[in-house]
């Protein structure tokens, strides 16, 4: 909502959809709070989420629709920036990487 009142071309808003489950503790869903916020938005943190309130999740696998996100958001003006991922699952280096791997795999997979 702020980033609509001060319309200005210099505050934009990177969207994070883990987060807003997470501070909702899994009440709010981001297709929901993302309405009207494409044209505000020029890059995520691609992170899930996953009850109770855990975002040491590798996306994909937990609760935020990320495909139906970017269509979202794609029809509302957001067609280019960053999209990083923020966190995997936990575990060992090995276990890290793997998951990390996964990710980079999910996100080109909704995003060719």
């Amino acid at each position: 909502e702020q980033v609509k009142k001060i319309n200005h071309n210099n505050c934009k808003l990177w969207y994070d959809p883990g987060n807003v489950f997470h501070a909702t503790f899994g009440e709010t869903n981001p297709l929901d709070d993302a309405v009207g916020l494409g044209g505000y938005v020029v890059g995520m943190a691609i992170k899930d989420f996953r009850l109770p309130r855990d975002v040491d999740v590798t996306p994909g696998t937990g609760m935020v629709d990320f495909p139906k996100l970017l269509a979202l958001l794609g029809e509302e003006g957001f067609k280019s920036g960053s999209l990083v991922v923020e966190l995997v699952s936990k575990g060992d280096f090995g276990h890290l990487t793997s998951e990390a791997k996964k990710a980079r795999q999910y996100l080109e997979s909704i995003t060719s």
